[in-house]
């Protein structure tokens, strides 16, 4: 097997314990057109989200239980891409509704949305769009937009999301805290944690260094630790022990 083999497969478990299950029912795996159920938890209504791409435009029609459509949200895909080729539009159309997310990404304790708009062979970004309990729809505020310019977005549990880079060279991850206070403005937020930097040889070789970033009142506090003598997999353990 190979080192970049190797590397990518040690990547994979390394994210992978701080996958959250999504909390939906898919019952349609095509391409084309997706349906996914939101289920009715406590005083929230059951939707029906009918996942499917128009052109340039990844497309979400929200509906209700008796599958009136109640709310039309729009993805631009490769919306900073002025020159995306058919092939390109063609994968991520395919991406967005196939990789369609359900998922609760501020914590609230209620399902949000998030689609593929771009990506590459290991990162994707994503459109947006939390659910507003108050108004019984699906909105974006600064904190979606935030998180729409983060790399890989996952979220860890504990108010944290995590951006990263596989690599092949200088692999990353870094954290984020979900902030909320009526007093601040925007009212909700990222705000950094800490980050961690897996240095490489070029090419995507052994490791170098690894550099933790952490962040106290706001002002980062940098380490560096000599990682030569280090197989990827310690390395990234290195990562794995400044996030505790």
């Amino acid at each position: 097997m190979s080192q970049n083999r190797i590397r990518i497969l040690v990547f994979v478990a390394w994210a992978a314990s701080c996958v959250v299950p999504p909390m939906v029912s898919q019952e349609s795996p095509a391409s084309k057109e997706r349906i996914v159920n939101i289920h009715a938890a406590g005083a929230e209504p059951a939707f029906v989200l009918q996942i499917s791409t128009e052109k340039s435009r990844g497309v979400v029609s929200v509906r209700n239980e008796k599958h009136a459509e109640v709310q039309k949200l729009t993805c631009p895909l490769l919306r900073d891409n002025d020159e995306a080729t058919e092939g390109e539009l063609e994968a991520t159309r395919e991406q967005f509704v196939s990789n369609f997310i359900v998922r609760d990404l501020d914590f609230d304790r209620h399902p949000d949305l998030a689609g593929i708009r771009e990506f590459g062979a290991k990162w994707a970004r994503y459109c947006v769009w939390f659910y507003d309990p108050k108004q019984h729809i699906f909105t974006k505020d600064f904190l979606a937009e935030e998180m729409e310019l983060l790399t890989n977005l996952e979220p860890l549990g504990n108010g944290q999301i995590s951006s990263s880079h596989i690599g092949p060279e200088n692999i990353w991850r870094a954290v984020y805290r979900v902030i909320e206070s009526e007093q601040s403005r925007p009212q909700r937020q990222l705000i950094p944690l800490s980050s961690c930097l897996v240095e490489t040889q070029p090419g995507g070789g052994r490791p170098t260094t690894v550099v933790i970033t952490r962040y106290e009142k706001r002002q980062p506090v940098v380490q560096r630790y000599e990682a030569e003598k280090m197989d990827i997999k310690a390395a990234l353990g290195m990562c794995n022990q400044s996030r505790r």
